[in-house]
């Protein structure tokens, strides 16, 4: 039985919460990767290449993931 960890399960759903809302990077993106600061928490973020202070969309979650796109 594949069960994910109540955690997880919370985390997701705190994820998937963001889905549509912008947010301005804070550091360049490298290697498709970064993070971005949502309250008092860090996300690791994926995406295209971007510089600090382009704003981004989170358009899904994978797993503790958030996907972004050029807002």
């Amino acid at each position: 039985k594949n069960e994910e960890p109540v955690a997880a399960i919370g985390l997701n759903h705190r994820g998937r919460q963001l889905i549509g809302r912008v947010f301005r990077l804070e550091a360049t993106m490298t290697g498709g990767e970064g993070r971005i600061r949502v309250g008092d928490s860090s996300w690791r973020i994926v995406g295209p290449e971007l510089l600090a202070g382009t704003e981004v969309k989170v358009v899904r979650v994978e797993g503790s993931t958030l996907v972004v796109e050029k807002a």
